[in-house]
């Protein structure tokens, strides 16, 4: 043995710049191409403009295309809008979306009338939530979450409505502010129990 660790009379064989010789390549197997894969799982329920479930309608539609994201549609955002505008149903919805199919097809014309780094999904779902979350609930929320307060020393029930209140109203949980609002209605809260 060498110091290397080699044995004494065994040269490497090749030159060490390719690792494959001809005869390596010529055994690979091709891969084969996939095949365009069909969509699995139940179908999202149709949309009708029912501003209670535009939250809900678009969590499950994320869910269903990220049970489904080998298709094709789950990769290709222009795709993805399309699927997502045949679960409209309804006069309540047309005209949203006649405007969106323009928008689509002007689009498919001319690619720089998209906003910088979006692609066609993540302006289509911007879209949706500023037409069809109802913000009259979100300021119904913000209103309750300023007015909360524990009720028979139920710590548990009083965290789990401020949390709720928190996304109702479309904040973070981690902001500042809303730290700040739980830590001083969890301490007036405490004080009256204590006192």
């Amino acid at each position: 043995m060498t110091t290397r660790g080699q044995s004494q009379g065994r040269q490497p064989r090749g030159t060490g710049d390719d690792p494959f010789t001809i005869d390596n390549l010529e055994e690979e197997e091709e891969v084969p191409k996939k095949k365009n894969r069909q969509l699995e799982g139940v179908t999202p329920t149709k949309f009708i403009r029912d501003w209670s479930k535009t939250m809900p309608f678009l969590a499950e539609f994320k869910r269903f295309m990220q049970m489904n994201r080998d298709t094709d549609i789950a990769h290709d955002p222009f795709k993805k809008c399309n699927y997502f505008l045949s679960l409209f149903e309804g006069m309540n919805t047309e005209g949203w979306v006649k405007m969106q199919d323009k928008w689509l097809e002007d689009i498919m014309k001319d690619s720089s009338l998209l906003p910088w780094q979006m692609n066609e999904w993540q302006v289509m779902e911007r879209e949706f939530k500023k037409a069809f979350i109802d913000y009259a609930r979100h300021e119904k929320a913000n209103d309750e979450l300023r007015k909360l307060k524990m009720k028979d020393s139920n710590i548990d029930g009083y965290i789990t409505h401020f949390t709720q209140l928190t996304h109702q109203g479309g904040h973070n949980i981690n902001e500042p502010t809303i730290l700040t609002m739980f830590s001083q209605l969890l301490y007036l809260c405490n004080s009256f129990i204590l006192a």
